[in-house]
């Protein structure tokens, strides 16, 4: 251009100012690239930096793995099976860091781990305390589980197939399905209750409210079931109680159409009127289609409002999942005698069309002497607001609530105002009781042995004689089944998995600061480090502590037995250590009256503060005759290393059962949960390992005789009182007899290993011998352990703990 305009600059003047414009330009992205470059470099540098370091943490840590898989703690859980394949498995997700993590956060919580680490630290040496740890670990990250949104089934049908139901003459079961219009919804209903329903016993009524859309040829595709057609709309109330009449069945289930049941869900209802007194009506665990909780029952308050109970709550907390009384259950899934509703009207037609008819049910139920109650095993999927929008159902909500505090005003004063701090009580003051804690180590699953067969009953007995019980496990939260679902369907609460355990503890007895009467501890290690939190949280309640056993009678005999005799400091000390723990209780509760007699010797407490539970057993004989007999039956778990059953196995195979075998040529049977590889190895052809048994009556009925060996142990025997009970005599240690206080009439007692052997072969072939202890024991146990007498002493130990409180009350009985 400004050649052009005939400037006077020559050619190259130009190119060379072009050149230099460029140049800067060049220079300028130049030094650019080179910072870009730089700064990448130092980024590069760093990043090399960081991976040389991780490749060293790599090498340390690989030789820290490689000294860990090499150390003999490591070597003995290899040998473990059904825990060895626990810990692979979490290898896969758990990394050692993970565990380092977890641990400080537990430390954290409870600072109180420091010192009983520490007391185990100097007390069992590092090798065993390592291991107790490492366990404890692998075992919070092994936890059993339940999640319940990944078991539902729900079904998206979009072609629609069709299904038949059974026509039934008797059916048990009426289930009654108000519909209007939504076949989407109800059809996938039925789908439901088809492939998760007992179809021999029910018949299906579908009450049909005048629908406009395919619900009126619903026959097309659905067989089977019966159609109560409304000529026009009555609404929801009076469409079921028009329906009601249809129904032939002794039970009446009504059952929304916009829900997808689960399986078995209507099999849990019915075993609830099976297995209790007074049952009015049964209602079903509501969960949203999401599985977050609708409703585990609902509460209602002093002002008409109502709430459904852990509503979008997890449906797997503890609370949400065992069987109680509710103020009312939604009409969602609710299970009704037929001539119970037709007494009391139906739903009461001043609700209608819809809304507060459930509630106001089933306070018309519970003023007749009815109990309503929640069974968390059947659960229903419901699609909230199916059958009316929200605005519609609110304001329909807000009609009925005026109608239902009219009517039950008198009632409604006694219930607690709507608060979310009152839940807790609301819940429990529907059937008032006295409320007890109780902790142990895990759910008491009677096949570990080690005093949970005893604690099984123990539970079992408070809630049958009137409490409100709460289980947590302490040490191990795990799931054992059947023993938690069997515990849940008596009404008692246990908690269990990642809601317990020591690091949840705190925040257990924060959320449930005085709730409980009384709190039972068993065992001094659950004691020590829940005293303070209890004391702190429940200053008001009685403490109980149950010595399962006294543990420190047992480690002394240990130590004698092993060689590692303790000085009498040592001794004095061991003691001192687990009375202090005992006399810090209001109650103990001991097993024998040995101990009791040891813990009036060495605690100094007055006698009306000790009392004496043992272990129930029902008598129950097994039927074979001595000759059809053979064998002699051993049973016990093998947890851990050191254990006295451990000891009492292999004591008795190395230097009793050579001898027996000569004379009898007799198998011996090592029958209990087995994690240890020196009783593994004892296995032979005339030495049977079983490892876990669930149902001991075939080695009962066809064992000739019972060997309890042990050379140390505290508490009593339980698998003997059991043994005895079925009517297989025994051959016991002198320890065992002085337990249970037993002479030779009862069992053959033996004082070394060469009376153990010659008493085992004399009880083995001698049958008038083997008749007459049959029949001693068995009376000894009617007489001593029988589940009635047990009972009535558990009632007198709690009058005694609920006296305390200047406070009168007894127990209801049974």
């Amino acid at each position: 251009n400004t050649l052009r305009q005939g400037s006077s600059y020559r050619l190259s003047d130009v190119l060379y100012a072009v050149e230099q414009n460029y140049q800067s330009k060049f220079i300028a992205q130049n030094k650019a690239i080179e910072a870009i470059k730089f700064e990448y470099e130092s980024k590069l540098s760093q990043q090399n930096q960081a991976i040389e370091t991780l490749r060293k943490q790599i090498v340390v840590l690989t030789d820290q793995i490689q000294m860990l898989t090499n150390s003999k703690p490591w070597r003995i859980y290899s040998w473990l099976g059904d825990l060895k394949r626990k810990i692979l498995i979490e290898a896969k997700h758990k990394d050692f860091a993970g565990n380092i993590q977890k641990g400080i956060k537990l430390v954290k919580q409870n600072p109180d781990l420091i010192k009983i680490f520490y007391q185990n630290l100097t007390s069992k040496g590092f090798l065993e305390t390592f291991r107790k740890t490492w366990r404890y670990m692998n075992r919070l990250n092994s936890q059993a589980e339940y999640d319940l949104n990944q078991r539902l089934v729900i079904y998206d049908i979009d072609n629609y197939e069709t299904i038949e139901f059974r026509p039934v003459t008797n059916p048990k079961v009426s289930i009654v399905i108000p519909v209007f219009n939504k076949f989407d919804y109800t059809y996938k209903c039925l789908k439901a209750i088809y492939e998760h329903t007992n179809l021999d016993d029910i018949e299906i009524i579908i009450a049909d409210d005048a629908s406009e859309d395919y619900t009126r040829n619903i026959e097309d595709y659905i067989k089977g079931i019966k159609v109560v057609r409304n000529q026009k709309s009555l609404g929801f109330l009076r469409n079921c109680n028009n329906a009601s009449k249809h129904a032939n069945g002794e039970f009446i289930c009504f059952l929304n159409n916009d829900t997808q049941v689960q399986e078995n869900w209507l099999k849990y209802m019915i075993d609830i009127f099976e297995n209790e007194k007074d049952v009015g009506i049964v209602c079903s665990k509501i969960v949203f289609p999401d599985g977050t909780l609708q409703e585990a029952g609902s509460i209602i308050w002093s002002d008409g409002s109502t709430l459904g109970y852990g509503r979008g709550d997890d449906p797997d907390k503890p609370e949400y999942n065992y069987v109680r009384d509710v103020d009312y259950g939604s009409g969602v899934s609710l299970l009704i005698r037929k001539a119970l509703f037709e007494e009391v009207g139906g739903f009461d037609d001043i609700y209608a069309p819809a809304y507060y008819e459930d509630a106001d049910l089933c306070l018309s139920i519970r003023q007749k002497g009815y109990r309503i109650l929640y069974q968390p095993k059947s659960v229903v999927v419901h699609y909230e607001h199916g059958s009316h929008t929200k605005e519609n159902a609110v304001k329909l909500m807000l009609k009925n609530r005026e109608n239902f505090y009219n009517k039950w005003k008198e009632v409604l004063s006694k219930k607690l105002n709507p608060n979310t701090n009152n839940i807790l009580n609301a819940i429990s003051s529907i059937n008032p009781q006295k409320r007890i804690l109780v902790i142990d180590d895990c759910i008491p699953a009677t096949y570990l042995g080690s005093g949970f067969p005893r604690m099984n009953n123990m539970v079992k007995f408070l809630s049958q004689l009137g409490l409100k019980v709460t289980f947590y496990p302490m040490t191990n939260p795990n799931v054992y089944e059947p023993y938690l679902t069997e515990l849940q369907q008596m009404g008692i609460e246990v908690f269990y998995g990642r809601y317990a355990g020591l690091q949840y503890f705190k925040e257990f007895a924060q959320n449930r600061k005085g709730f409980y009467d009384i709190v039972l501890i068993s065992r001094p290690h659950n004691m020590e480090f829940s005293y303070d939190i209890i004391k702190k949280y429940f200053k008001n309640s009685i403490l109980l502590y149950d010595a399962e056993a006294l543990f420190s009678m047992r480690e002394i005999l240990k130590a004698n037995i092993k060689g590692n005799r303790l000085t009498e400091v040592e001794v004095v000390n061991l003691i001192n250590k687990e009375v202090d723990l005992i006399k810090s209780a209001d109650i103990i509760i001991t097993v024998s009256e040995k101990e009791a007699s040891l813990v009036h010797e060495y605690a100094k407490i007055d006698k009306n503060k000790v009392f004496v539970f043992s272990h129930p057993a029902e008598v129950v004989p097994t039927k074979k005759d001595f000759e059809e007999r053979s064998g002699i039956l051993f049973v016990g778990s093998f947890l851990t290393e050191g254990s006295p059953n451990e000891d009492a196995v292999l004591y008795f195979v190395k230097e009793i059962y050579p001898k027996v075998f000569q004379h009898t040529n007799a198998k011996l049977y090592i029958v209990g949960t087995n994690y240890l590889d020196s009783i593994n190895r004892l296995s032979g052809d005339n030495v049977i390992v079983t490892g876990k048994v669930e149902n001991l009556d075939e080695f009962f009925n066809t064992c000739r005789l019972f060997i309890v060996p042990h050379r140390f142990a505290a508490g009593i025997p339980i698998k003997l009182i059991e043994a005895m009970s079925r009517g297989i005599p025994a051959v016991v240690s002198h320890l065992i007899a002085s337990q249970l206080n037993i002479n030779e009439d009862i069992a053959l007692i033996a004082k070394d290993p060469e009376s153990f052997a010659e008493k085992t072969v004399e009880l083995y072939n001698n049958k008038d011998l083997w008749y007459k202890l049959r029949e001693n024991e068995i009376e000894f146990v009617r007489k001593n352990f029988s589940p009635e007498i047990l009972r009535t002493q558990l009632k007198l130990i709690l009058d005694n703990a609920l006296a305390l409180n200047n406070t009168y009350y007894s127990v209801a009985n049974e």
